[in-house]
This record gives C-alpha cells, sequence and structure tokens, in this order.
C-alpha cells in the first residue's frame, strides 16, 4: 500500500481519507485526515474534511475546524454557511446573524440568506433591526409572502398586533 511506503505523502492520504469517507468508515477518515493536518497546518481541504466529518458527532469541534479555516483563507462562502449551518442547529443565535451579516456581505442579493437572518433577528429580538431588512427586502420582492409572514410575526413577537403587515 502506498501510505505503508510514504506515509507522510499528503496525496496519499488524502486519497486514503477520501476512499474511508466513501466507505463510511468514519473514525478511520477522522484519523487520516488529522494526520494530514498535523503533517500540514495550513492543509485547509484536510481540515474541512475533518469538520464535515464531525458535523454529527461533535458540532464544536466542528465549528472549531471550520473558524480555523476562515483564519488560514479568509471569508470562505462554503465555509461561512457551514458555520451558519451549525450555529443555527446548536441555537446559538447571536453567531449565527454574525455569520449570516458576513455571507450577505459576500452575496447580498440572496433572499434566503435575508430571511434567515431575519429570522435570527426575530428570535433574537432584534425587532427593529428585522423590521428594516423585511421592508427592504419588501421592495424588492412585493409579493412573497413569506416576507409579509416574517414581518406579521415580528409584530406579533413586538405585541403589536394592528400593524399593517402588506
Amino acid at each position: 500500500m502506498a501510505v505503508e511506503l510514504e506515509p507522510s505523502n499528503v496525496e496519499y492520504l488524502t486519497l486514503l481519507g477520501t476512499i474511508y469517507s466513501f466507505s463510511r468508515n468514519v473514525d478511520s477518515a477522522e484519523v487520516v485526515f488529522g494526520k494530514i493536518v498535523n503533517l500540514d497546518s495550513t492543509d485547509v481541504n484536510a481540515r474541512f474534511n475533518l469538520a464535515q466529518l464531525n458535523e454529527a458527532k461533535a458540532p464544536l469541534k466542528s465549528l472549531e475546524l471550520y473558524k480555523e479555516i476562515l483564519s488560514i483563507t479568509g471569508p470562505e462562502w462554503n465555509v461561512l454557511l457551514k458555520i451558519a449551518e451549525l450555529n443555527e442547529r446548536l441555537g446559538k443565535v447571536d453567531e449565527t446573524i454574525s455569520t449570516v451579516e458576513e455571507l450577505l456581505e459576500l452575496n447580498p442579493s440572496s433572499l434566503e440568506l435575508q430571511k434567515l437572518l431575519i429570522e435570527s433577528y426575530i428570535q433574537s429580538e432584534k425587532f427593529d433591526k428585522a423590521l428594516e431588512l423585511i421592508n427592504s427586502s419588501i421592495e424588492v420582492f412585493p409579493d412573497d409572502l413569506n416576507l409579509i409572514e416574517l414581518k406579521g410575526n415580528a409584530y406579533v413577537k413586538m405585541k403589536e398586533w394592528g400593524k399593517r403587515c402588506g
């Protein structure tokens, strides 16, 4: 086996880790990608694979790995999206808001990101920010019923029942 002949060859290790991942041998894949990171701390692909492998069983470890990737590469769409998803799943609303705001800087026209941010604002009772974003989004997408529903939800949470949402 090539890895046995050259145990420090990152290319061979990457291939082996990928094979383990595809064959759902998660523990072995994790060991191999961990070895790659130990050999080359700047290997973003190995770190990303390792983070993905940890999303289900160790989401906090996965978050830490994704943040390490950002410290190496700077803002990366896929990594920020993973961080936002994990933060939302873990109920870390303020972290979700921060990450989605970064994502919107990279793609300000994404309605799905805007809605996620609005929902997070409402959940954290940042109603002014939620309504500001809702109103600017409704200007661009006036027929989006979900935006109107979010606006109504914000007013309900603010106990302002009589406000008009459309």
